[in-house]
C-alpha cells in the first residue's frame, strides 16, 4: 500500500494537492486519485491540469491497469473533470465523511480507453528521476522494462537467423511471435 500526494503549484503558491492511492495496485493495477484545489482556482482549467498529470503518471510510468476516482454526486466540477477525460461512471454508494450521509459517485477509467484519448488533452507531461523508485510502487522498473524489449527483439532476431530469413521489420516479427504464429518470419514457412 501506498500513497503519494503532490502539492499542485502555480507561481509560488501551493493551490492544491492531487494524490494517488495505491493500495491494491501490486495485485491489481489499480490507483485511485484524490484532490482538493483552492476556491479562488477554481474553474480555471487547473482541476483538469492536475488529474490529466497523476492519470497519466499512473498509465505511462507506473503501468497501471486502471484508475478510479469518486465525487460527491453534487460536486459537478470534479464529476465534469472525470467525464470530459474518459472515466466511465462505475456505481454509486454513500460515505458520511463529516458524520451525515452522502452519496458519491464512482468512476473508473481503463488503461486502453486512456492511451486512445491522451491526445486531446494537450497537457504534456513529463516525469524525469523516478526509475529509482518504481519498486516502491509495485511497478517493473524502467530497467526491467528496457531488458525485456531488449530480450523480445533479440529473440526475433535469433529466430530469423537461425532460419535464415530476412529480418524485415524486427516489430512485425515480434508481433508474430507474440500471436503465437510459428517463428515470427512472416510470410515465410520454414
Amino acid at each position: 500500500m501506498w500513497d503519494l500526494g503532490p502539492a499542485v503549484v502555480l507561481g509560488d503558491e501551493i493551490v492544491g494537492q492531487q494524490s494517488l492511492h495505491g493500495p491494491r495496485f501490486g495485485h491489481v493495477g489499480e490507483i485511485s486519485t484524490g484532490s482538493w484545489l483552492g476556491q479562488r482556482f477554481q474553474g480555471r482549467g487547473i482541476g483538469r491540469e492536475m488529474r490529466v498529470a497523476v492519470v497519466d503518471f499512473a498509465f505511462s510510468v507506473l503501468g497501471a491497469r486502471e484508475v478510479v476516482s469518486a465525487a460527491r454526486v453534487d460536486n459537478a466540477a470534479s464529476n465534469a473533470v472525470s467525464r470530459g477525460l474518459g472515466y466511465e461512471e462505475n456505481g454509486r454508494y454513500l460515505d458520511a465523511p463529516r458524520g451525515v450521509p452522502v452519496e458519491f459517485l464512482h468512476w473508473r477509467l481503463t488503461r486502453s480507453r486512456w492511451l486512445e484519448l491522451r491526445e486531446r488533452y494537450g497537457v504534456p507531461v513529463t516525469v524525469t528521476g523516478v526509475s529509482e523508485c518504481l519498486e516502491m510502487f509495485g511497478a517493473p522498473s524502467a530497467q526491467d522494462a528496457a531488458t525485456d524489449d531488449v530480450d523480445r527483439k533479440l529473440r526475433a532476431l535469433q529466430v530469423a537467423m537461425t532460419h535464415e530469413y530476412p529480418t524485415g521489420d524486427i516489430e512485425d516479427m515480434l508481433a508474430e511471435i507474440e500471436r503465437g504464429r510459428g517463428d515470427g518470419a512472416a510470410g515465410n514457412e520454414p
